[in-house]
């Protein structure tokens, strides 16, 4: 029994002091690789407008940019859909897509894409209702 409460006692001590710890100095490392992020799509007068922010370029060329779009989000994640590619590009900011030929009503997924030689980077996996 004494050993129970000496174990309670110093596992609560040291709960306590590392919650007193702190890593303000520590900076964790850049990524090497272009960072991208998916955005809402805008409605067009015949379909939408797909939209991404390029927010860091990394250290490797961007050799292609674009989207994957389709029906069903479980294939847009795992990159199977209609692929846009808009080609290499050296900057930051938005890029779009305009696609066209929707159903009404019916929901889409879509998410950016950068290719480099030897990697990718994905946007995350945004759905839309066409309406």
């Amino acid at each position: 029994m004494i050993i129970k409460k000496l174990i309670g006692r110093n596992a609560s001590l040291l709960i306590l002091l590392l919650s007193l710890v702190t890593c303000d100095n520590y900076t964790f490392p850049e990524s090497p690789y272009s960072r991208v992020k998916t955005l809402e799509v805008m409605r067009s007068n015949d379909g939408v407008i797909l939209r991404a922010d390029i927010f860091s370029l990394g250290d490797y060329p961007i050799l292609n940019h674009g989207f994957v779009w389709n029906d069903n989000g479980a294939l847009v994640g795992l990159l199977i859909g209609e692929v846009i590619e808009l080609g290499p590009t050296a900057k930051t900011g938005i890029y779009q897509a305009e696609i066209k030929g929707l159903t009404m009503g019916k929901e889409y997924w879509f998410r950016a894409l950068l290719n480099g030689e030897e990697h990718e980077v994905r946007g995350n996996v945004i759905s839309f209702k066409f309406e």
